[in-house]
């Protein structure tokens, strides 16, 4: 039967009915609760154990963080005391499916170990486990598949489906509010929200201070990317118009633009040593945060940290069943999504920003900023 299958059937294919095969039978008897992501399945009580395999997924932060607040949630549903994580790659071949160009097998594991701050965010997070050999990664499910309450579903992971086309659709998201009426945050770590306090110290000067991201990737979403004429004229005309705010600047290094740093109202976070942990970090403890659409802008989506979030692509709206130019249904009033049918221009962008802004209680800041600064 076996010899029979190889002869009409791909290789992949063949292996993965292998590994069907040999995973325990404790994992084949709940296969009805591994045919998530359902809101209602699971046994109660287990941890879980959340797998990230690059060979479908991206290596993106804010598909990570998506990914991070789905256990979340999951926690929250099972009861769990702990959320583990496999994190799964090729050696030989990191870009996975995807193809993507930029991950090679020398650099991947400086691209892996960016993305394990977000891991952080999580209120009760246990192990972490890293496989570059796909053999460890299965052997690791055999022998120890039965602990764990896994997501993805098992049936997902081995059709190697999982967020391969279109992206995060939030559907978990936005069903668990619907059903609850409230959504669970993601955390930062009091340590990195003292750091920044202890930079506002050191800058702010009695200013407010507003957290920007910056995005200036080579991919095929380059419609994303700041803008730097337009952003700049902004930043600028809030000189003039706000000159009480100051712009705490987030991004890679590489992707600061020219006349950035010679702007007054500007603070880079890279000229202050920050990584992933202390810009998210920023973003949380600032007035309100802002920036084009981009993988960091989930840290703020996730909690009720005002936003103005701009060039949402129209298809990830779509996909994730919004009407147009809607937002999620667990969002705050003073959290705002404008899609990418949304016209940017300095104009546009001040409009919004000042509607925004002086809806703010900007005294209520102070205070809770008061609270860090005398830790």
């Amino acid at each position: 039967m076996v010899g029979l299958l190889k002869s009409i059937l791909p290789e992949a294919l063949v292996r993965r009915l292998w590994i069907i095969k040999s995973i325990p039978g404790c994992l084949i008897s709940n296969a009805r609760k591994l045919l998530g992501p359902d809101l209602h399945s699971g046994k109660k009580g287990k941890d879980i154990m959340g797998v990230w395999d690059f060979k479908t997924v991206p290596w993106a932060i804010g598909d990570f963080i998506i990914f991070v607040q789905m256990l979340n949630i999951k926690r929250e549903l099972l009861g769990s005391e702990r959320i583990n994580f496999c994190i799964v790659c090729d050696r030989h071949n990191p870009a996975g499916n995807r193809g993507e160009t930029w991950v090679t097998n020398q650099n991947y594991r400086y691209y892996l170990f960016k993305l394990l701050p977000v891991i952080e965010t999580l209120p009760s997070h246990g192990s972490v486990f890293f496989f570059d050999d796909r053999e460890e990664y299965w052997d690791l499910l055999r022998q120890r598949g039965e602990r764990y309450y896994i997501f993805p579903s098992l049936p997902t992971l081995l059709a190697e489906t999982f967020n391969f086309y279109g992206g995060a659709d939030m559907a978990m998201e936005q069903e668990y509010f619907r059903l609850h009426g409230a959504a669970p945050h993601l955390v930062v770590h009091d340590n990195y929200m003292q750091r920044t306090h202890e930079l506002f110290g050191r800058t702010l000067e009695g200013r407010i201070p507003v957290t920007m991201s910056i995005r200036n990737q080579i991919s095929n979403d380059e419609i994303r990317n700041t803008d730097q004429n337009v952003w700049l004229d902004f930043i600028k005309k809030c000189q003039e118009l706000h000159p009480e705010v100051l712009f705490y600047i987030v991004c890679n290094r590489d992707e600061i633009f020219p006349g950035l740093r010679e702007q007054p109202n500007v603070v880079l976070s890279k000229d202050h040593g920050f990584g992933l942990s202390e810009d998210m970090a920023l973003i949380r403890s600032t007035l309100l945060y802002m920036g084009m659409a981009s993988g960091i802008n989930w840290i703020a989506v996730y909690s009720n940290q005002p936003y103005m979030i701009f060039g949402f692509p129209s298809f990830s709206g779509r996909h994730m069943g919004l009407e147009q130019d809607a937002i999620w249904n667990f969002s705050t009033k003073e959290q705002r999504l404008f899609w990418d049918t949304f016209e940017i221009t300095s104009e546009s962008i001040m409009k919004e920003f000042s509607a925004l802004y002086g809806s703010l209680d900007v005294e209520a800041w102070r205070g809770r900023a008061a609270k860090h600064m005398d830790a």
